[in-house]
């Protein structure tokens, strides 16, 4: 047998050992492209969590993308990168598995990193053991540090927002509801002026109100709103991955305010479609000292 038929024959086993959704709930591509943000996000804020939330999220991370089935190989490229940094073998050996599985390409870049793990395991009888291996369920969130809406660059916390998808068309005024045409919509393009007003026809990048309670340095609280840009989900996948192209350790601490479109674009799809976006918040002893008020 050569070489070759060997590394097959490895991914045959492990194909065996492996049981995945055939069937994705991705029902159209903006799903999808919102599915891909949230790997994207992942892969850019795994760095920060502290060590006993890893498995969690990268718990949490299997678990999209066997439900959704989504593969980009630039995007799954980032990803490995992480795990590579700031995961381990047994992660990357997990994921590679699943891109076979579901007869997804990996590059050559990924192939090379997988086949030294399978071949370095197999050679210590230790392959089974990982493939085989359950990851820790019963260490749920409320063990962990608690995260905020907060940013180290003016250290404010909110404690409770809102979204108000009401917006006003700039050319006729009409009053749109956003989440309701992305909903029902079969206009909605790709691109950045993506809501077209159903009155008037014009095409605007639409603005989503977020209504923030806010605690202070002076410890007390205060409303205000704020009309952040709504990215498309394809605008919010393109950002994603231009600030992966430059690292897979975004600060996490200044998410909020230094990009606060991608981010609340983010938190605001993320909601719609019931995905976890924790991963994404600073820990609140990295923004302040003191202790969170009872009722965040």
């Amino acid at each position: 047998m050569n070489y070759d038929e060997e590394i097959e024959k490895i991914n045959e086993d492990i194909i065996s050992k492996l049981f995945i959704n055939e069937n994705s709930s991705i029902k159209d591509k903006r799903e999808r492209y919102l599915y891909l943000s949230w790997i994207c996000i992942w892969a850019l804020t795994f760095w920060y969590c502290e060590e006993k939330e890893g498995n969690y999220w990268f718990q949490e991370l299997i678990k999209i993308i066997k439900n959704s089935l989504c593969y980009d190989i630039k995007v799954f490229n980032y990803l490995f990168e992480t795990l590579s940094k700031y995961g381990n073998e047994n992660m990357i050996l997990k994921l590679y598995t699943i891109l076979i599985k579901n007869r997804w390409n990996p590059s050559l870049q990924v192939y090379n990193m997988a086949i030294k793990i399978i071949e370095k395991e197999k050679e210590n009888n230790l392959l089974d053991m990982i493939l085989n291996s359950k990851l820790d369920k019963e260490y749920i969130k409320k063990n962990f540090n608690k995260r905020v809406f907060g940013s180290k660059i003016d250290s404010k916390i909110i404690i409770n927002y809102e979204f108000d998808s009401n917006y006003n068309c700039i050319e006729c005024q009409n009053v749109l509801d956003l989440e309701s045409l992305y909903k029902n919509s079969k206009e909605i393009r790709e691109d950045f002026l993506w809501i077209k007003c159903p009155i008037c026809r014009h095409s605007l990048l639409p603005k989503i109100k977020v209504k923030f309670q806010e605690e202070n340095d002076e410890n007390f609280e205060k409303i205000r709103p704020e009309d952040i840009p709504l990215l498309s989900p394809n605008s919010l996948l393109n950002s994603c991955l231009l600030i992966l192209s430059n690292g897979t350790n975004y600060d996490v601490n200044i998410f909020m305010n230094q990009d606060p479109s991608i981010f609340w674009s983010s938190i605001y799809f993320f909601k719609l479609y019931n995905l976890e976006y924790e991963f994404m918040l600073p820990y609140y002893n990295k923004i302040k000292d003191n202790d969170l008020k009872e009722n965040y």
